[in-house]
């Protein structure tokens, strides 16, 4: 009789690194189906980038700089910062001034929700599910170097 090799009994390593070839809606599925997969899931920092990434819909930029290289704890660290930065950010109360936009981004944003707040103008599309987020630079300097 054949034994049969079951994922289960795999290892964590290799569970963790199987589960990180899917989509991550199909890895929060597997982890709240399953306490062992919940457990992969919640002992793999790369496994919770990838749906902390895709959760916040932004895309991975691959680390191809072998000299500088981010762990997936510490990708996940800067991207829980950075989302608990937006939490932060009080658009109500910045100051409003009027910039000028490339009729380009106003035609295929017109139904988007437009704010200005810490120097970035900020477009929504809630139908299109869309984000953008522009810089604002500030006008020319009116000092003098020498």
């Amino acid at each position: 009789m054949k034994s049969k090799a079951e994922f289960l009994s795999l290892a964590e390593e290799l569970k963790s690194y199987i589960l990180s070839f899917l989509p991550w809606q199909d890895i929060l599925r597997c982890a709240s189906v399953c306490k062992a997969l919940h457990h992969t899931y919640t002992s793999s920092s790369e496994l919770q980038y990838i749906t902390e990434l895709g959760g916040q819909r932004l895309i991975p930029v691959p680390n191809t700089n072998l000299h500088n290289y981010t762990s997936y704890s510490e990708r996940l660290q800067l991207l829980r910062d950075e989302a608990r930065a937006w939490f932060k950010l009080d658009i109500v109360r910045s100051p409003s001034r009027t910039v000028t936009l490339p009729k380009i981004i106003l035609d295929s944003h017109e139904e988007a929700t437009m704010s200005l707040a810490d120097g970035h103008l900020y477009l929504w599309d809630e139908n299109g599910g869309s984000a953008i987020i522009l810089p604002i630079l500030p006008g020319p300097s009116q000092r003098t170097f020498e």
